[in-house]
């Protein structure tokens, strides 16, 4: 059953209705001890099931209120627990699930080249699977990851190839593991083209949509512009294509954009975007549901190691380098 309002979700039997009932009317009607309502529910759900693992996700939007749960089945007897935490807040809600010990093991998404969380799980030696490498555990750890720098090297070899010279670069902060992989992919390619990204041409501060628009407008206004941008995250991609739109250029003539992990099927942007494509987030949730039964079974973490390659997915977002008649400047508009 999925509660929308709350986003909610109970996938796993048995439940009583009692229990469904009352976790929605605390969602829907709830004050401010929602939340702790919620997790004692949850708490005595899961007492009742002898092995589990847990993810804890800190929401993407800063007004969001409703802090996320979900349970899904991964066996007979054992259920995968989401756990949403306030920003800021996430380190501690390990802390707090580490020391319930009722969790059996950890799925870590997200992960930093520093990864705080997983240096926290290795010293309870707690067992846990990262959803993207990191450098901070010192010995063998279970992970699924992409191959991030060859994706971002195949799409800048595309736009090299189509005669781009005039580079930019447009990506999350570089704490994030698989944003320095992208970018690493990005320089590795210039640089073999024995080139450089234009002055002042990249900007690693975008992961949201706002912040993507904003970091375009910057680039569109440099005094040597570039021609083509490679924007290594969805989000920040749906927005810098719609700042090359108010800004009247033509994706794929004026301006060419390859976006990793594209823009959404749902997206108004009137441009078929080309992009870098991973596995779908079904195959993705199935295959670190996998990973995490294989470690509860005790499975040697030096077999635990999943790392799936990229594809460029063509569309009409890229071509060749046109000579711009006006000044680029003069063509963006920042939103009011």
């Amino acid at each position: 059953a999925e509660l929308y309002r709350g986003t909610l979700q109970l996938q796993t039997a048995p439940v009583s209705l009692r229990l469904f009932e009352a976790t929605h009317h605390a969602l829907v009607h709830g004050n401010n001890q929602f939340l702790r309502w919620l997790v004692r529910q949850a708490s005595q759900l899961l007492s009742q099931l002898t092995q589990f693992a847990g993810i804890v996700v800190v929401p993407r939007h800063k007004q969001a209120r409703i802090r996320q749960m979900e349970f899904l089945s991964l066996s007979d007897k054992r259920i995968l627990l989401i756990i949403g935490a306030a920003e800021g807040d996430e380190l501690a809600a390990y802390a707090r699930a580490i020391a319930s010990r009722r969790v059996d093991a950890f799925v870590v998404a997200r992960t930093q080249r520093a990864d705080p969380r997983l240096a926290l799980l290795a010293e309870h030696g707690v067992p846990f699977v990262a959803y993207g490498r990191s450098d901070t555990p010192a010995g063998p750890y279970a992970w699924l990851d992409f191959d991030n720098e060859a994706g971002a090297r195949l799409a800048t070899e595309r736009l090299l190839g189509l005669g781009h010279r005039q580079l930019g670069f447009l990506g999350a902060p570089p704490d994030f593991n698989f944003a320095q992989q992208r970018f690493a992919g990005f320089s590795a390619a210039l640089a073999a083209a024995g080139i450089a990204p234009v002055p002042g041409g990249v900007v690693r501060v975008a992961m949201e949509r706002r912040a993507g628009y904003d970091a375009m407008v910057a680039l569109l206004a440099l005094p040597v512009p570039p021609t083509a941008v490679l924007v290594d995250n969805h989000l920040a991609g749906v927005g810098a294509a719609h700042a090359v739109q108010s800004a009247g250029f033509e994706l794929g003539r004026e301006l060419s954009l390859i976006v990793y992990d594209g823009v959404g099927e749902d997206s108004v942007i009137r441009s078929a975007i080309t992009s870098v494509q991973q596995p779908t987030a079904a195959s993705t949730g199935t295959e670190l549901a996998e990973l995490t039964l294989a470690l509860l079974r005790g499975e040697p973490l030096e077999t635990l190691h999943r790392l799936r390659l990229p594809a460029v997915a063509v569309g009409s977002s890229d071509g060749p380098p046109v000579a711009r008649g006006r000044a680029v400047a003069s063509r963006v508009r920042t939103p009011t």
